[in-house]
C-alpha cells in the first residue's frame, strides 16, 4: 500500500522579491517531489497570512510560514488549538521561535530538516487578549521595538543601532509583578515574559525556558551600572544570564505586571502600545 504524503500549505510574502521566491520553490521542488505534497500562497496584504491559515485548518497537515517572528506570529496565532500543524522556514532577522526549535537557519538545510521534521506541542501565550508565541516584553526592549518598527531599514545591523542610541537615555520604571500568591515591586531596566529560550540571534534571556512546559518563565534585569552593560550583553549571548545579580526570574502560569501608566510592549518583537495592568 503506497505511503501517504503529508499535505502542506506555504505562505510566503512577495515582497521578498521575485528571484528570491523562485530560487526557494526550485529548492522545495528539488527537496519535498515525489515525498510531500505542497501547495504554495502569497500574502497581498497586513493580516493575510492569518485568513490564508485559518481556511488551511483541516484541509492541510501543515501550514508553512516563510518569514521571522512576526510572521510565526500571525500565522500560529490562526492556527493555536486547531488540528493542523505549523512548520518555519526561517527568514526574518530574528528568528527567536525557530532557533530554539533547532531549525536551521540556511534555507536549504531547513527544507531538507522539514521532510523528516515531527510535530510536537508548543504552549501559546496572551496579554491583555493579545497572541503571542515567542517572547513578549515590557521596557527597554519594548522601546527599542517600537523604534526599530519606526526605523528606514532592517535586520540585526539596524537593531544594535536602535539599542545603543535608546540604551543611554531610557528611564528605569518601577513596576510591580503579582503572580501564585507573590507580590513583587522592583526598579525594572526590562522585563520579559519568555516562552522560548530567546529574543532572536541567539540572544538567551531566558535560558532554561521550554516552550512545551505549560509555564512561561518571566525574566527580570534590574537597574544596572553603566559600566556593568558589556557584562551583561556577553552573558545574554553566552547563556549565563542567570548567573548575572542584576537578573531575576520565575515561572509561572500567569502574572499581573502594573507600571505608573499606558506602556510600550512588544509581542514576538512587533511594537504595541498597551494599557497596565
Amino acid at each position: 500500500m503506497p505511503e501517504i504524503q503529508p499535505q502542506y500549505l506555504i505562505i510566503y510574502n512577495p515582497i521578498a522579491g521575485a528571484g528570491k521566491i523562485q530560487g526557494l520553490k526550485k529548492m522545495v521542488k528539488k527537496s519535498w517531489s515525489g515525498k510531500i505534497g505542497y501547495k504554495w500562497k502569497k500574502t497581498k496584504y497586513a493580516g493575510h497570512a492569518a485568513e490564508i491559515a485559518r481556511k488551511a485548518i483541516g484541509r492541510y497537515d501543515a501550514v508553512i510560514a516563510i518569514g521571522g517572528d512576526g510572521t510565526v506570529n500571525e500565522i500560529a496565532g490562526a492556527l493555536a488549538g486547531s488540528p493542523t500543524a505549523m512548520g518555519v522556514l526561517p527568514k526574518g532577522s530574528g528568528n527567536g521561535l525557530a532557533r530554539h526549535l533547532g531549525i536551521p537557519m540556511e534555507l536549504k538545510r531547513a527544507i531538507k530538516w522539514m521532510r523528516k521534521a515531527k510535530t510536537q506541542p508548543v504552549d501559546t501565550l496572551e496579554m491583555n487578549g493579545k497572541f503571542f508565541i515567542n517572547v513578549a516584553g515590557i521596557g527597554f526592549d519594548a522601546h527599542v521595538a517600537h523604534r526599530f518598527a519606526k526605523a528606514g531599514s532592517r535586520g540585526l545591523h539596524t537593531y544594535v543601532k536602535e539599542s545603543i542610541l535608546a540604551y543611554f537615555t531610557y528611564p528605569k520604571k518601577n513596576y510591580r509583578l503579582q503572580w501564585n500568591g507573590q507580590d513583587l515591586s522592583t526598579k525594572a531596566f526590562l522585563i520579559s515574559i519568555a516562552n522560548s529560550s530567546q529574543f532572536g540571534n541567539n540572544a538567551y534571556i531566558a535560558p532554561h525556558a521550554s516552550v512545551s512546559d505549560g509555564k512561561v518563565d518571566v525574566s527580570i534585569i534590574r537597574a544596572c551600572p553603566i559600566w556593568y552593560a558589556p557584562c551583561m550583553g556577553y552573558r545574554l549571548f553566552t547563556k549565563t544570564l542567570h548567573r548575572s545579580r542584576f537578573y531575576q526570574s520565575f515561572q509561572t502560569k500567569e502574572v499581573l505586571i502594573s507600571c505608573e501608566r499606558e506602556e510600550e510592549v512588544h509581542l514576538d518583537g512587533e511594537a504595541v502600545q498597551m494599557e497596565l495592568p
